[in-house]
């Protein structure tokens, strides 16, 4: 429908932030990339977020027949390769 917008997605690719690096150096091993991970102390100046959660509502856009069909791991190998081709 035309002026409306669409998400695109895949709401069963849910991971966190941690899990998304420990991912990232294992696609790209010869990177020898590392994830450290440090412990926050919680301070009077920390601003926690309301979001525990996020994934994208894809229901318009399956409404219209789209579904996912790419997973985590392709969908940011994909997209890596594509910058490091691309000038």
């Amino acid at each position: 429908e035309n002026s409306q917008a669409y998400n695109i997605g895949n709401p069963d690719c849910e991971t966190s932030i941690r899990d998304l690096a420990q991912l990232l150096t294992k696609l790209y091993p010869h990177k020898k990339l590392t994830v450290e991970l440090k412990i926050r102390e919680i301070s009077d100046n920390y601003l926690e977020s309301p979001i525990f959660r996020n994934s994208p509502n894809i229901d318009k856009a399956s409404k219209l027949g789209w579904t996912p069909t790419t997973n985590l791991n392709d969908g940011f190998k994909r997209t890596i390769e594509y910058y490091n081709e691309t000038p």
